[in-house]
């Protein structure tokens, strides 16, 4: 708000969602006003996908670029490594979570999912009932069982 002079939320609604068409959202703040950026956003599934659009074209909607390149590709960086090996999660960017393969993430609190594959030249958006315990695995299960499979085998 400072840099700006806009909460997080006016601020968005100009730069990203304007330009992405996004005419309905809403988005959790505290009681001074300030947007919670670290999650509370509340979009449909269409407009989901948008946001997975629009990090497969690296910022880039239409003729615009709505973020910055340089942005996207270090706000994918994983400064936080988990070490895994083998499929699924394996570190931490920023809001994005990297998976294997050259896959990231960005996961809701209640079960909803963008998978932006950049090999598959692919983003998928995966809404579900909010989900606990082991059943958060299955859309990233189904990511690898099924989808990237599917879009592999098309190109």
């Amino acid at each position: 708000k400072r840099r700006t002079g806009m909460h997080a939320e006016a601020y968005a609604e100009r730069h990203l969602f304007a330009p992405l068409g996004i005419k309905k959202q809403s988005w959790r703040a505290n009681l001074a006003g300030h947007t919670h950026t670290g999650g509370g956003l509340y979009l449909t599934a269409r407009d989901t996908a948008k946001l997975g659009q629009l990090y497969l074209q690296k910022g880039q909607w239409g003729d615009t670029q709505v973020v910055p390149e340089a942005w996207v590709r270090e706000s994918l960086q994983q400064p936080v490594a988990f070490g895994s090996q083998g499929r699924g999660v394996i570190g931490y960017g920023y809001l994005w979570w990297v998976l294997s393969g050259g896959t990231y993430a960005a996961i809701g609190r209640w079960g909803q999912y963008i998978f932006v594959m950049p090999e598959q030249d692919l983003a998928v958006t995966v809404f579900s009932l909010p989900l606990t315990g082991e059943d958060q695995d299955k859309p990233i299960e189904m990511l690898y069982d099924h989808i990237i499979p599917a879009a592999s085998f098309r190109r």
